[in-house]
């Protein structure tokens, strides 16, 4: 199996096991992951890549801002702190660009006060995960994400 890991393609032999996010989430196939660390952005897309989802590594908020809405992907992961333009910034940038059907947005940050979680809201996020992502834990965000947005979808919110 090939994996893009940022904008070089590596060979990766793994055994995927039957019940991937992808398998679980038809309808959230493409995913962006945006963090200033290089390392934790590519660790991310490639695990998503690995569940059978197409995603992407993005490395700043500017570069996501454009990502995003050229790509318009059903879920961006965002982390908040960053040095170019901060997550809050790209999710406002994000929300004001006026897509059509916005992506999930999704604040990840190693900061966890109520204060942070209220400013992400107001932001424009949809939800917060801490760092670090424990992947059980992100296995079953995506699976619950998923069966919100059929609910959404087959009722016409």
């Amino acid at each position: 199996m090939s994996v893009l890991l940022g904008n070089e393609e590596a060979d990766v032999r793994v055994s995927l096991l039957k019940d991937t996010i992808g398998d679980a989430t038809p309808c959230l196939k493409k995913i962006v992951v945006v963090d200033d660390s290089k390392f934790l952005a590519d660790i991310l897309a490639t695990f998503f890549q690995l569940e059978g989802l197409s995603a992407q590594a993005v490395y700043g908020g500017a570069e996501a801002v454009a990502t995003i809405c050229r790509e318009i992907p059903d879920v961006a992961f965002v982390d908040l702190v960053m040095p170019d333009l901060s997550g809050m910034e790209v999710a406002r940038h994000v929300r004001a660009s006026g897509i059509e059907r916005p992506p999930v947005l999704v604040a990840l940050s190693a900061w966890e006060e109520d204060g942070v979680r209220r400013e992400a809201k107001e932001a424009g996020f949809d939800y917060f995960l801490a760092k670090p992502v424990d992947i059980p834990e992100l296995r079953e965000f995506m699976s619950r994400l998923g069966a919100d947005h059929v609910s959404r979808v087959t009722l016409g919110k």
